[in-house]
Parts: structure tokens; sequence; C-alpha cells
């Protein structure tokens, strides 16, 4: 309890922001300037292509087709991820989403990691989308369909959903990864400089013996 206690201490005191605002700010800029972008793209797309008061869950007539993308309106209630939830839960999910995202962007403080924070506001992104839908229409409203893979009708949200949840596992997969051999680099250096250390005190230990031995050869004489 205590542990937890100064944590969050640490973490929203005044002594941390003051060290760490800069970075916090850094970090705020890049997950805004995302979170903003995908948004913009998500709903400017479904304001010119979707049909208005199209409420049915089976496509309209086409806005464009092509071999490789069909555009059309498909009213969709649930989500893409069949999750069971009504819309007041899934707004509690969204909400939760995009503030856990954006306060997790804030406290990564390595630059090494920002790439992280494009991933999470990818995830918001998509997360407020799909929330604005559902506050706006009663459901979300898909737009893009791909002929070639047969997997229904989306939009760029669900998209940005995606992206930013294959980006945070690459990610994560790859720092681990790397701190894993990190670490096996470290214990091998580690290894080898107890063996060199070793090998210096035997041959200091050689050395100093054989000084021992000619004083008493020297005393004998």
């Amino acid at each position: 309890m205590d542990k937890n206690k100064n944590f969050f201490t640490r973490m929203f005191g005044k002594e941390y922001w003051k060290a760490h605002w800069k970075s916090a700010l850094i970090n705020f800029s890049i997950y805004a300037s995302i979170f903003i972008a995908t948004v913009l793209i998500d709903l400017l797309t479904k304001n010119a292509w979707f049909i208005k008061g199209y409420r049915k869950e089976i496509p309209s007539d086409p806005y464009y087709v092509s071999s490789f993308v069909r555009i059309w309106s498909v009213f969709h209630a649930g989500t893409t991820i069949n999750l069971g939830l009504n819309n007041a839960m899934l707004h509690v999910v969204s909400i939760v989403i995009i503030l856990a995202t954006l306060i997790a962007s804030l406290f990564i403080e390595d630059k090494k990691y920002r790439f992280v924070i494009a991933a999470l506001a990818f995830i918001a992104g998509g997360s407020f989308g799909n929330m604005y839908d559902r506050f706006a229409f009663g459901g979300v409203r898909d737009i893009i369909n791909l002929p070639w893979s047969n997997r229904g009708t989306f939009n760029f949200a669900d998209l940005w959903l995606v992206i930013g949840s294959i980006l945070a596992v690459l990610l994560v997969a790859i720092f681990v990864l790397i701190s894993v051999i990190k670490s096996k680099k470290e214990a091998k250096n580690r290894e080898l400089e107890n063996e060199y250390s070793n090998s210096d005190k035997e041959v200091i230990d050689a050395v100093s013996l054989g000084n021992q031995e000619n004083s008493s050869e020297n005393i004998n004489s």
C-alpha cells in the first residue's frame, strides 16, 4: 500500500512535473496531432461518403466501385468485434481508452519510446470516431468495403484501431526483444570481465609467489 502511495505521490507531485513538464508537453503535442488528424479523416470521409439518414445494416447503392475497394453506406449498431455491450457501455469503454492512452503518453520519459505514443493516439482516434457516431446517430457509419478480403464494411476509425493495436504490440515486442538481447550481452560482458579479473589475479599471485621464492633463495644463500 505504501509503495503504491509513494508511486502516485511521485508521479502526480509537483517535483515530478517540474522535472518532466517539457517531455510531457512534447508527448502531448505528438499525441494531440495524431489524434486530431485521425479523427478529422474519419469524420470528414463519413460526412462525404455516407448517405445522410441511411439506417440499414445492408449496403446502399455504391458511391464508388473498383476491384480493390467499394464505398457504400452501412449503418452498424454494434462494434467491429462483437463485444456484447450496449451503446452506454461502449461510450464508457471509449472514454476510458482515450483517457488511459492520453495519461500513458504523458508519462513516457524515454525518447526512444515515443513511437508508442503514435500507436496510443491511433487507438484513441479510432475510439473517438466511433464514439462520436454512437452519440450523434445511435450507431456507427461504415463506408469502406474490400471486395477481395470479404471482411465486411468498416470505416477509418476501425482502421485506426487496428493500426494502433498492431503497432503497439509490435513496438512492445521489439522493445522486449531489445531488452532481452541487451541483458544477455551485459551478462556475457560481466562474465568475461570476471574471467579476465580471475586470470589477472592468478598472474599476480604467480608473480608474487615467484618473488617470495626468489627472496627465500637469496636469504638462504
